[in-house]
């Protein structure tokens, strides 16, 4: 089937006549455009074999029809270039005695007409005139549909966050309850019934997982909706590092590991949205661990002028298995991690670091990784510092006071 698809190369026009000499007329008047390739004629006697030329897959930029042809005239094959190409123009070729007919064929959707016997001049100009509008009107219709896809895409991603949100919410309410509930029988079967503890222990631990998933999609829907509003602030950021740490502890001694701290005198303090950066080095520690097996994980934090600016680096580096550059070419996409076999083994939704990245571009920041098979790997965040503390203000001088 024919599409309003734009040929490649040359200018395409489909002559369709069923006059002996039209052929030889139109290739010895534009024989230098021919010979240099900026124009091709392809030529049907009658609509029928245009239209079947064009149902095969011919694509062409204008259609040069007589009206008055054997087997399907002319004003037939406007009408069903109506349906099959619509975007591609057509020029009606007839006789000063067809009025009503090029009347019919104007309403029918012709975009120009040329009188016979032809002047040569004058098509050459109509062609000219009807390509410049037929490139006008894909342009226009190509606009109009991406406009229509790019309405459909926010459509659907607007539908998706407002899904993933309700979802979270509902599932949030439940998970608490479930989490709570364990904890309150946790303590009362403390030290007396070590299956029944057990057991409670696996519920409130799988409670938990499905709850940090939750909050990973409700993140991830905020994050695409635009809803995601900083609190920013100047904070003490050794504290919120020490924190951090002590979040991860269970972590740290499931897989025998050690973390080691190291936060530089300057970068004591910065001007951002401290939930929001915990967020993202728990992210990464809780990466970091998860790979690392009886080994060592890093956070170091430091200070630098970097682009102008004085910005805060935060480094996390560990010995673990390490990934290859395909590997972390995946990394920062949503639901992607290294490797099916690393989901598979090691667990996880591959939204943690996806979250991690797009946080750090709302806070001015970006992620980065370095890493090898079997050397383990860093990851690197950096975001702006600004001021340490914010510069008092001149305090106003009474009225009654001279200087």
């Amino acid at each position: 089937m024919q599409t309003d698809a734009q040929p490649s190369g040359p200018v395409r026009i489909l002559v369709v006549d069923d006059e002996p000499d039209v052929e030889p007329m139109l290739r010895q008047a534009f024989r230098r455009k021919l010979r240099s390739k900026e124009i091709e004629f392809i030529f049907a006697p009658n609509g029928l074999q245009a239209l079947a030329q064009l149902e095969a897959g011919l694509a062409v930029d204008l259609i040069l029809t007589d009206i008055n042809m054997p087997q399907m005239d002319g004003l037939t094959l406007l009408g069903r270039l109506r349906a099959l190409a619509p975007l591609t123009p057509t020029v009606i070729v007839s006789a000063y005695s067809d009025v009503t007919n090029l009347r019919t064929a104007m309403n029918r959707g012709a975009f120009d007409f040329q009188i016979k016997p032809i002047d040569l001049d004058d098509l050459s100009s109509t062609i000219a005139k009807t390509l410049d509008y037929s490139r006008h009107l894909r342009r226009s219709h190509q606009a109009e549909a991406w406009q229509r896809a790019r309405d459909l895409a926010e459509s659907a991603s607007r539908f998706k966050s407002q899904f993933l949100s309700a979802t979270s919410h509902e599932l949030r309410t439940p998970l608490n309850a479930i989490i709570g509930f364990s904890d309150m029988l946790l303590e009362e079967k403390a030290g007396k019934e070590p299956d029944v503890t057990d057991d409670l222990q696996r519920i409130r631990g799988a409670a938990q997982h499905l709850l940090e998933l939750v909050n990973d999609l409700l993140d991830l829907s905020k994050i695409e909706a635009g809803k995601v509003d900083l609190a920013l602030k100047t904070f003490d950021v050794r504290q919120l590092v020490l924190d951090v740490a002590a979040t991860v502890q269970p972590l740290l001694a499931k897989n025998a590991n050690t973390l080691a701290l190291d936060i530089t005198p300057r970068a004591d303090a910065m001007h951002s949205d401290p939930g929001r950066v915990r967020q993202c080095l728990i992210n990464l520690l809780s990466n970091a661990l998860k790979f690392t097996k009886h080994g060592k994980v890093s956070l170091t934090v430091t200070r630098e002028f970097l682009d102008g600016r004085d910005k805060l680096v935060f480094a996390v580096s560990d010995t673990g298995i390490g990934m290859t550059p395909e590997q972390m070419a995946r990394l920062f996409t949503d639901f992607q991690q290294a490797s099916p076999e690393t989901a598979q083994k090691y667990g996880g939704t591959g939204l943690g670091l996806a979250i991690t990245h797009r946080l750090c571009q709302l806070m001015g920041g970006d992620v980065k990784v370095s890493s090898e098979p079997g050397m383990g790997s860093t990851f690197t965040i950096t975001l702006p510092a600004e001021p340490l503390l914010p510069v008092p203000a001149t305090p106003p001088v009474p009225p009654s006071v001279s200087i």
